[in-house]
């Protein structure tokens, strides 16, 4: 960018893309509703204006300046150090954690969960029956789960001996050439623990969808491996085909 007025053609364009979420925060610095940074070596103007803003808004959020009963307190610090090797508890284990501190009701105890969920100090996500039933206690095992799914064969390769073992080589050929993941490679990349809490947590991620065509065997499609150019044409998929090219501009709203 060469100057302000770059920077105001891009703020045009921004300010209609976000017109319809009255929750983004805008630069009134700047006069802008979005935050430039400077990626110039030895740069780095702007950043101290998004880490002020940040810190702002932060501390005006309600659960931030909430008084917090100090039974939620130690049931947090139970739940934390009873997490440290899995990284999780079970919402049983919980539930088991809060009634030995006298938070027996269960409305207390989802109050509690959304709180500190809100917090970022424990991931509790409640949109499926599945994803309720676990307390995350260490976020990066979400990350590092999803990894072991959504990774670079090259950078990342699985070991193959193993893979030839199990039988699992084609299951794998098709998750780096069709963007496909079998039940059975889902089972064993994630050891056959929490495996349909985090096929819904990819759901919910818009990160994987179920795969209903052609198939006999339950197959999920992972849209982020699919490789740039494939040929379809000999695929079990039938029906009406088309594709999308987003090559000369951006994927449009809704």
């Amino acid at each position: 960018l060469k100057g302000k007025r770059d920077l105001l053609n891009i703020n045009e364009g921004i300010k209609e893309l976000i017109s319809r979420f009255p929750v983004v925060v805008e630069n009134d610095i700047d006069q802008l509703c979005f935050f430039p940074v400077s990626n110039k070596y030895g740069g780095g103007d702007g950043i101290q204006n998004i880490r002020e803003i940040v810190e702002i808004v932060a501390r005006n959020q309600a659960y931030i300046n909430r008084d917090v009963s100090l039974r939620w307190v130690r049931c947090l610090d139970i739940m934390l150090e009873n997490g440290k090797e899995k990284k999780y508890i079970s919402l049983d284990h919980a539930k088991e954690i809060s009634k030995s501190l006298g938070i027996v009701s269960a409305d207390e105890l989802e109050q509690m969960l959304s709180f500190f969920h809100d917090l970022g100090v424990i991931v509790h996500l409640t949109s499926t029956e599945n994803l309720k039933t676990v307390v995350t206690t260490e976020p990066q095992w979400l990350v590092d789960s999803l990894g072991k799914v959504i990774r670079d064969p090259a950078l990342h390769p699985y070991d193959e001996v193993e893979l030839e073992k199990l039988g699992l080589q084609h299951d794998v050929a098709n998750l780096f050439d069709l963007g496909l993941a079998s039940t059975d490679l889902l089972e064993y990349l994630w050891d056959k623990t929490n495996v349909e809490f985090l096929i819904d947590l990819m759901k919910q991620s818009m990160l994987l969808s179920d795969w209903r065509f052609g198939v006999k065997d339950k197959e999920y499609l992972v849209p982020s491996m699919i490789v740039q150019e494939h040929d379809f044409a000999n695929t079990l998929a039938e029906g009406y085909k088309c594709q999308f090219d987003f090559s000369r501009g951006i994927l449009p709203g809704g």
